[in-house]
């Protein structure tokens, strides 16, 4: 079965997915791996590493709020540099599941569209 580019829903929060994106002034697309933050998740519970991020402190955790939005650690970051936000002059156009078998990442709860 083939995979499609889902284009009406958002991915759960901080499961790897293929996003196709379009900068605001070119013509041509682009594909990378991402993940998408709710702006729900705080820095303790997140499977991932953050670094130096620019979200609301949440005192009684002790730890930041990661802001919503698409992450990702390749195309829009320096160097030794992870967990980048993708450039807001950017457009997601699609996701799809990283690859077959994989957990899918998408629940019933989702909310929003892709290009946010």
């Amino acid at each position: 079965m083939e995979q499609k580019w889902i284009t009406d829903r958002l991915p759960e929060c901080e499961v790897e997915v293929l996003i196709c994106y379009k900068y605001k002034n070119r013509e041509e697309s682009h594909i990378t791996t991402a993940i998408y933050e709710d702006g729900t998740m705080l820095e303790n519970d997140s499977i991932l590493d953050w670094e130096d991020i620019d979200g609301e402190y949440d005192e009684n955790e002790d730890c930041y709020i990661i802001p919503q939005g698409w992450w990702e650690y390749r195309h829009f970051n320096p160097d030794d540099v992870y967990n980048n936000l993708v450039d807001d002059c950017s457009k997601i156009k699609a996701v799809r599941c990283k690859e077959r078998g994989s957990r899918s990442g998408y629940g019933s709860h989702q909310r929003g569209k892709t290009d946010q």
